[in-house]
């Protein structure tokens, strides 16, 4: 427990730089572009990452698996990555251009297929060289290497604020930019200990078999958060669909700290063998992140009309209301970012596709009968029914296959009282 607790520091305060990152960056660019400018923007981001995600194929998760597990070397696992990261890089980039080529308008198509490709090829090398750092608990380079794009797009951000340079280009080309100067400080952190660099492409059917449900799952579980932004395109416009954006980020912030514990908490799923201890004890800390965060959802649903106001401007006025709304599912939201790493890191990355599944069913139908009426209020309704329906799956979905008993996922356990107690007592 003191291992995971200092990694989970570690992890934990270099993500509080990048929510402070995620923050001023977001803000100049909610203040210098319009609603509509930053609706596509989100679009294009969103296609990227979406694509990223699933173009993985979950190397990132099957590497550190691998390595964990001890059947690849940190060579052999680097060597693959690399032998096939230019072919999926391609596919990837050549679906996002297709959907979304067309849709900034004040630029040209080939700087947007530059983008495309650029953005997508070094966020799909950079996720995939984490599996690297997972599974050989390198949780610092993890950090350095999901830190470094935000901070460097923030300080692009900025220059541009300052040089009255900010349009939705040179946004864009600041985002992709941010993503392609950390590629080679990856590759650095990547080589070091880790002996020869080999592929091994027999290797290859086997992690893919392993990390592409899991890449399917998470691909799935982030459009469901994200799937409001594209019907909110479809039915009301780009500038509808910035405005929900803009509570969506705001929103998605609050919750960075609850993926990174995850990821180290699937870091050290992959080097445990006790899997019903494991998943018992990340139910408690599931239980605690939940109602943290529905503490957490209180103070922004007081501080939002005034705060998102100040902090945007007049035109984002309704995105407060969404931001109210959307804050009631922060803590479902959090606790299945502990849930799910835990399940996959015991080589069970099938886990819980039911309830994602029935939870975006649920984001859909809802959003669907509510988004012409209501826009943006009744996609972010939607999201928040989907984010309770998907935790309280994943709590009856671990009672069924490890015996953990649903009410560690929603009552705090006394014992842990008393040692935050004790903890709070002696310091």
């Amino acid at each position: 427990m003191r291992e995971l607790f200092m990694q989970a520091v570690t992890i934990l305060f270099a993500r509080s730089f990048i929510r402070i990152a995620q923050l001023v960056s977001f803000l100049i660019l909610a203040r210098y572009l319009s609603p509509q400018g930053l609706g596509a923007f989100g679009l294009v981001t969103t296609a990227m990452g979406l694509a990223a995600q699933l173009g993985s194929v979950g190397l990132r998760q099957s590497t550190a698996h691998a390595i964990g597990r001890g059947t690849l070397t940190a060579g052999e696992a680097a060597g693959t990555i690399l032998a096939v990261w230019p072919f999926l890089a391609a596919v990837a980039s050549l679906v996002v251009w297709f959907f979304y080529a067309n849709a900034i308008s004040d630029i040209s198509a080939i700087s947007s297929a530059s983008i495309i490709v650029l953005g997508v090829g070094a966020a799909l090398l950079i996720v995939m060289n984490q599996g690297v750092f997972l599974g050989r608990g390198d949780i610092r380079y993890f950090s350095f290497t999901e830190t470094a794009p935000r901070v460097l797009l923030t300080g692009f951000v900025v220059a541009l604020m300052l040089t009255n340079s900010i349009t939705i280009g040179t946004a864009l080309w600041s985002y992709v930019a941010s993503f392609a100067l950390v590629i080679p400080i990856s590759l650095f952190f990547v080589s070091r200990n880790m002996g020869q660099l080999r592929p091994v492409l027999a290797a290859l059917p086997g992690m893919v078999v392993y990390g592409v449900a899991f890449s399917i799952n998470l691909f799935l579980i982030t459009l469901n958060t994200r799937i409001g932004l594209f019907m909110l395109d479809h039915f009301s416009g780009q500038a509808e669909a910035g405005r929900f954006f803009a509570a969506l980020r705001i929103n998605e912030i609050f919750i960075e700290a609850a993926v990174a514990f995850g990821l180290v908490i699937f870091s050290s799923t992959v080097r445990s063998e006790d899997q019903s201890d494991m998943v018992c004890r990340n139910a408690r800390i599931a239980c605690w992140t939940f109602w943290s965060f529905m503490l957490l959802a209180l103070g922004i649903i007081v501080a939002a009309p005034l705060g998102l106001t100040f902090l945007l401007g007049k035109e984002y006025q309704e995105a407060s209301v969404a931001l109210q709304i959307m804050s009631l599912g922060l803590g479902p939201a959090a606790a299945t970012k502990i849930v799910y790493p835990t399940i996959a890191g015991l080589g069970k990355p099938l886990f819980g596709s039911v309830s994602i599944g029935v939870s975006l069913a649920v984001n859909l139908i809802v959003a669907w009968f509510l988004v012409e009426n209501y826009g943006s209020l009744g996609v972010a309704a939607a999201l928040v029914a989907a984010q309770f329906a998907l935790f309280l799956g994943y709590a009856f979905a671990c009672k069924w296959f490890y015996a953990a008993p649903v009410h560690l996922f929603l009552i705090p356990q006394k014992k842990d009282v008393q040692a935050i107690i004790g903890f709070v007592k002696r310091h």
